[in-house]
């Protein structure tokens, strides 16, 4: 064979393996389609199927309609082992799926999940069924990917930017009543790099959720739900999450605006969040359950280099869920640093800040201060403010907390029957934890026993303090700041 005969052969080989198909489909069924060669695909008309993108497909991959307003793709109702109308949960890169509308509505089928570096999905509507029982929902890149010009109408959470780079960009997000618009999940993130701007959120969510979505409680006690305009859930170390130049239209439709979760003992660092709230937000409760515009809960870990700016629509603390330590958060002019009991209504009045973590706790029917007067146990209330009248609050978990007392070596308060009998210890049972719980009368409290749940009562008989389920003066709180510095 001659030099000219090789070259021949070896650049024919080379061509048909770089070849990429083009191929067109137009108004039929193209069932469960797998997709293994790069190349494009182009929808026409409407078009129904489920489309994988195979594992050994490197891209480049277009998927494209003629317009997204022209070119519709459609669920079947097959059960193959996808749930998703397009999907690359295999991890291949350079993957492109732009002007198409996606509809999906059969029994268990979500949306775009194109995994993989680089991915992009641009100029495209995606929108669902309205009912969370039926169908579910969400639209992910991979890491670096982009979602740009997107509108979506789904049930379940929106866009997720789980990924470390992935970006949601220019894009709508109707809400039909579960799930997060913008959200970063449970789904192991652990990196830098999470990224949302100039996004519209309408519709609502809903207070009471079905199916899994439901509010749901840790072991511990620990509140988790969604159901978000802008979402961060995680049980790691996780930083740079910016979520800019977001319109919340329908602010008092949803359960909360701005939700930080930590399910861990990790940090949260470094997240903005700013935009409009041109309908602001209220406060709801439904079911027993309370739902705050903002929530953040550091849980065992830590929530820092936080900036929540929505024009002063959320200035009011009363408005917030707070929840363990919190280092630096602001929130429309609002700065938090320190320890937070995790009651709803948080104000400055009870932070309890780094540098000044002893508090006094004042009744409102006696005017006077919590005192431990003893190391036996012996409280009395008094209009003194220093030593044995001013307590620390140390938290455990879930919003509960011990009183430890200044004057009496930091020893902890403890309910010893569920009624008169008192005691100053070093024990870490439920018996020597409490929490604050809204009253309903702003800046004054509730302060509820772990072991019992029945509150802290001041009565006129000695001994003067009790344990009950009474609602009046008698049992509100208001914790005030002082200049004592925490040994801790």
């Amino acid at each position: 064979m001659t030099l000219l005969q090789r070259l021949i052969i070896f650049s024919l080989f080379f061509s048909v393996k770089s070849f990429a198909v083009n191929v067109v489909w137009e108004n039929e069924n193209i069932g469960s389609y797998w997709i293994n060669e790069e190349g494009t695909y182009t929808i026409k008309g409407t078009v129904k199927g489920l489309i994988r993108i195979g594992s050994g497909v490197k891209g480049p991959v277009i998927i494209q309609g003629e317009g997204k307003n022209v070119s519709t793709l459609k669920d079947i109702d097959q059960d193959d082992g996808t749930i998703y109308v397009i999907h690359n949960g295999y991890g291949g890169k350079d993957v492109t799926v732009r002007n198409l509308r996606i509809e999906y509505g059969l029994a268990g089928h979500k949306g775009v999940n194109i995994m993989g570096n680089g991915n992009k999905l641009i100029n495209v509507d995606v929108v669902s069924c309205s009912d969370r029982s039926n169908c579910a929902g969400h639209i992910r890149v991979g890491d670096d990917g982009v979602m740009d010009g997107v509108y979506a109408n789904i049930v379940d959470d929106t866009f997720k930017v789980s990924d470390p780079g992935a970006t949601v960009q220019n894009s709508t997000a109707v809400m039909k009543g579960n799930g997060s618009a913008i959200t970063l999940d449970w789904g192991g993130a652990n990196t830098p790099r999470h990224y949302a701007k100039n996004i519209i959120v309408k519709g609502r969510t809903d207070l009471h959720p079905s199916q899994s979505d439901q509010v749901l409680y840790t072991p511990d006690g620990r509140l988790y739900a969604n159901h978000a305009a802008m979402s961060v859930q995680t049980k790691h170390n996780i930083s740079e999450i910016h979520y800019t130049d977001i319109r919340v239209e329908d602010g008092p439709n949803f359960a909360f605006i701005a939700r930080i979760t930590n399910g861990g003992t990790g940090t949260i660092d470094n997240v903005w969040m700013t935009g409009e709230l041109p309908d602001g937000a209220t406060k709801k409760t439904k079911d027993g359950n309370t739902y705050s515009p903002i929530v953040i809960n550091a849980g065992d870990g830590v929530i820092k280099n936080v900036t929540i700016d929505m024009r002063g629509k959320l200035s009011n603390p009363s408005m917030h869920y707070l929840a363990g330590e919190l280092k630096n958060v602001w929130i429309d002019g609002v700065v938090y640093n320190g320890y937070y009991p995790g009651a709803y209504g948080n104000n400055v009045s009870h932070t309890i800040n780094e540098n000044a973590r002893y508090v006094l706790l004042r009744n409102k029917h006696s005017g006077l201060n919590l005192k431990a007067d003893d190391a036996a146990g012996a409280l009395s209330m008094s209009s003194n403010t220093s030593g044995n009248s001013r307590w620390r609050m140390v938290p455990t978990s879930s919003g509960w907390f011990y009183l430890e007392s200044k004057g009496k070596s930091n020893e902890r308060l403890k309910n010893v029957d569920g009624a008169k009998s008192w005691d100053l210890t070093n024990n870490t049972g439920f018996a020597v934890q409490w929490r604050l719980v809204p009253s309903g009368e702003e800046g004054w409290y509730f302060l509820e026993n772990r072991s019992h749940f029945e509150n802290l009562k001041v009565i006129d008989s000695s001994p003067n303090l009790d344990l009950t389920n009474d609602t009046g003066d008698r049992v509100r709180w208001r914790v005030i700041a002082t200049p004592a510095k925490s040994n801790l």
